[in-house]
C-alpha cells in the first residue's frame, strides 16, 4: 500500500500545482479581460479547469489521508479517486477543446 500512497500523494501534488498555476492564469486573465474580447470569453473555461484541479487536490488528498492513517473509509476514498479521475479528465478535455 506504500506505492498506492505515493501515487495518491503525487496526484495531490499535481492537483495543487495546477491549481496554483490556473488560479494565477485566471486572475491575470480576469484583470486583463477588457483588453481583448477573446480573453473574456475564455475565462469560464480557465475557471472550470482550475476548479477541476482543486477537486483533484481535494479527492487525492483525502484518499492519501485515509490510506496513511488506515481509516475505515480508506478503500471507499480510493474508489472515489479512481472514479473521479476519468470524469475530471473528460471535463478538462472538454473545456480545453471548447476554449
Amino acid at each position: 500500500m506504500k506505492y498506492l500512497l505515493y501515487l495518491n500523494l503525487a496526484l495531490a501534488a499535481l492537483g495543487a500545482a495546477v491549481s496554483v498555476v490556473m488560479a494565477y492564469v485566471f486572475l491575470a486573465m480576469w484583470y486583463n479581460r477588457d483588453a481583448l474580447p477573446s480573453i473574456g470569453r475564455a475565462l469560464p473555461n480557465v475557471g472550470a479547469v482550475a476548479v477541476c484541479a482543486v477537486l483533484l487536490t481535494a479527492v487525492a488528498g483525502l484518499a492519501s489521508y485515509g490510506l496513511a492513517r488506515r481509516r475505515r473509509w480508506m478503500w471507499a476514498s480510493q474508489a472515489v479517486l479512481a472514479l473521479s479521475l476519468p470524469v475530471l479528465f473528460v471535463e478538462v478535455l472538454a473545456h480545453l477543446k471548447n476554449g
